[in-house]
């Protein structure tokens, strides 16, 4: 469990009166108002501004088919080791994080509940389609209508974000099929839209498409692991108005973090940094520091965040990274009705 003698409290050159902690508030059930934008939560919804220092892209509970020479390393399935991880995230300063786990790699909204209510920050799930891992178009649609309409994995656990990943080489009508479907969803909830591609070199027309069929750009979070090696790329996504999430960071095998930075720096630079997300999206118990792996959650506070400042980044524009840019992607936009089963 947290241990409070292990607190780090970090000063990152902010304003007197500024910081990364999420404003005092009393200790009260947030009940959404009408038409206000809110964040939804496994325990909840919470005001936005109860976000703070936020990763939008991990996996606290997955177990995806791999070779059985692989299996035990991406098999997450240690609720403890988890809690682990989420109260050293929260020893340096982090009160959110978002799990992306498809359904396909055995997300389990009950081991999410359960790491909610026993750790000291917010736990937000998603619900989405890993595209060429569908048993069929149909059944896996009504499924994700199912989750949305009545709670995750037979709970009552409510998702708070949308996801479409883009893996191995899912064919164009398939693709299109689902993002189509995730822009209905999207329009009915509210909820925002996280598209994966597993590379960037690959389906340059997919944020375009989804915009094309009605995903605001504002509620549209683009994300991959390899935007250093395609500048030109960064810069056609951002300026659709969509967010840009540059995950991967901490994991020596998806490319220089230092090269990341840089490119973070020109983004600001260029005036995009109300655009950008940062997440580590680790998927192995190798970097975990609940399974004794390395560099934990802790890594983009304490070390890539030290990477933007050298690269010319301020502190208040990594906070803006950490904490407004998260609460602002995750913000549910009432607009719709529920989502017809």
């Amino acid at each position: 469990m947290w241990k409070p003698d292990r607190y780090r409290d970090r000063d990152y050159g902010l304003g007197y009166h500024d910081s990364f902690e999420p404003d005092d508030h009393p200790d009260e059930v947030f009940v959404p108002v009408a038409g206000e934008p809110y964040i939804q939560t496994v325990l909840g919804p919470i005001a936005v501004e109860e976000v703070g220092v936020a990763l939008v892209g991990e996996h606290l509970y997955a177990n995806p088919a791999h070779s059985q020479s692989e299996q035990a390393n991406y098999s997450l399935t240690e609720r403890e080791a988890a809690l682990v991880d989420l109260e050293t995230f929260f020893t340096v300063g982090g009160r959110t994080i978002v799990d992306t786990t498809s359904a396909e790699n055995g997300r389990s909204a009950e081991k999410l509940v359960w790491l909610a209510q026993h750790a000291p920050v917010n736990v937000i799930a998603s619900t989405g389609v890993d595209v060429d891992r569908t048993s069929g178009e149909s059944s896996t649609f009504l499924r994700l209508k199912q989750e949305l309409k009545s709670g995750l994995d037979g709970t009552t656990a409510r998702s708070g974000l949308l996801t479409c990943a883009m893996q191995g080489d899912a064919d164009a009508d398939s693709l299109m099929a689902s993002i189509r479907f995730a822009a209905e969803c999207q329009r009915q909830t509210g909820l925002s839209v996280m598209l994966r591609e597993r590379s960037v070199t690959d389906g340059f027309e997919l944020p375009e498409a989804a915009i094309e069929m009605g995903i605001a750009g504002k509620q549209l979070i683009v994300g991959g692991d390899s935007w250093s090696q395609c500048e030109v790329r960064t810069e056609e996504i951002v300026q659709l108005g969509s967010y840009i999430l540059f995950d991967g960071l901490g994991d020596d095998g998806r490319g220089s973090d230092r090269e990341t930075a840089a490119l973070v720096a020109r983004l600001v630079e260029h005036g995009h940094r109300h655009q950008i997300l940062l997440s580590h999206g680790f998927n192995r118990r190798s970097l975990l520091t609940g399974y004794e792996g390395r560099p934990g959650y802790g890594y983009i506070i304490e070390q890539f965040a030290i990477m933007l400042l050298e690269a010319g980044v301020t502190a208040p524009e990594v906070r803006a990274m950490l904490v407004d840019n998260c609460a602002s992607a995750l913000s549910i936009q009432p607009h719709g009705s529920e989502v017809d089963a």
